[in-house]
């Protein structure tokens, strides 16, 4: 199920997991470069979005990622949520990420 399909109160409660079709590179500036192996398609994500994106694979749910991120990031707490649900939808419509839970 896509992302995008889901409601986003639904969506905070759940888990991902990084997708078996897609390979993962960190390079030296933090960026993390992704690799679909089905669609060959890349995508990039800068220190921010590297250090949301490891947050999100580490903790067990999207809102404990949340608060993770809460503690690290000096942001609104709303304005931070709204941004990690919307690198959720991206990665999972790019098939980066798996819903699980």
């Amino acid at each position: 199920m896509s992302a995008s399909t889901t409601n986003d109160e639904d969506l905070f409660g759940r888990s991902v997991a990084a997708s078996p079709d897609a390979l993962m590179q960190q390079l030296p500036d933090d960026e993390l470069i992704f690799l679909n192996l089905r669609t060959e398609s890349y995508f990039a994500l800068e220190s921010t979005g590297a250090c949301m994106y490891r947050a999100l694979i580490e903790s067990p749910t999207i809102e404990k990622a949340h608060e993770r991120l809460t503690s690290e990031f000096d942001a609104a707490p709303e304005q931070l949520r709204n941004d990690l649900l919307v690198l959720v939808h991206r990665l999972v419509d790019q098939g980066l990420l798996e819903l699980s839970g």
